[in-house]
């Protein structure tokens, strides 16, 4: 395959700007997340459309909603094609970064909550694979860990300030016979997430678009497979937030 951006050698020996090989237009961009949005995703081109999304979705420079729409689209194609590959999934995040790059106006759409569920999903393909999986870009970072099937009492996951990613521990075993997959995801900030409140005025219901925002970094869990036993065995499933000082 050939490489997404080159970087040539300057005066000096330094390096200059990476320059992508592929550019589009504002308009050819469109025309490209159309494309992409059409075309039947299989086994054998999944990882090319995931790339190409990444591409495309880099260079946006006038997104609405209609080109968030047609992006949870391609994503909803790639993660039915259930793969597991650690180079598809880590396209997936990248595009979500280029997301959260948008303008605020084009994610205020409930395809941007869909998206961020096809994450949760993709993750859970991956998970499938032997070991752990992390991967930490520039707006958001996942951790996706297998714990020993006789679970902790807890589960800590510890992220500092400018630290890459985040670190998870439990309080008993450290078996690598671990079955139970957790995933954690860090997002720089709560652009992805959108709510439709509902609002009384002058006694009639409106469904008003509003958006919830938060001045921090927004960290989100899964803990899927444990559902169930958790609610046969009647036991409490909390999560509680702090901030660590040093």
């Amino acid at each position: 395959d050939l490489p997404l951006a080159h970087r040539d050698c300057g005066q000096g020996s330094s390096w200059m700007e990476p320059q992508l090989n592929t550019c589009f237009s504002p308009e050819d961009a469109l025309t490209e997340i159309q494309r992409i949005a059409g075309t039947t995703v299989t086994e054998e081109n999944v990882e090319q459309v995931a790339t190409d999304l990444v591409v495309v979705t880099f260079q946006i420079e006038d997104s609405n909603e209609t080109v968030v729409g047609k992006v949870a689209e391609s994503l909803e194609s790639i993660v039915d094609t259930n793969t597991s590959s650690p180079e598809v999934t880590n396209a997936f995040i990248g595009l979500l970064t280029n997301l959260m790059n948008f303008e605020a106006e084009s994610l205020q759409t409930t395809s941007s909550n869909k998206i961020i569920s096809l994450l949760e999903q993709q993750i859970s393909l991956v998970q499938q694979n032997q070991g752990n999986f992390t991967e930490v870009q520039d707006k958001l970072a996942v951790v996706a860990v297998k714990l020993d099937p006789q679970l902790a009492d807890f589960i800590t996951f510890f992220h500092e300030p400018g630290e890459e990613g985040g670190s998870v521990t439990d309080e008993k075993s450290n078996s690598t016979d671990s079955t139970v997959p957790v995933s954690f995801f860090l997002y720089s900030d709560s652009s992805l997430f959108f709510q439709t409140v509902n609002q009384s005025m002058d006694g009639a219901a409106h469904n008003s678009r509003l958006r919830s925002s938060v001045a921090s970094q927004v960290i989100g869990a899964t803990l899927r497979v444990l559902l169930s036993r958790i609610f046969q065995q009647n036991m409490l499933l909390l999560h509680r937030f702090r901030t660590l000082h040093p």
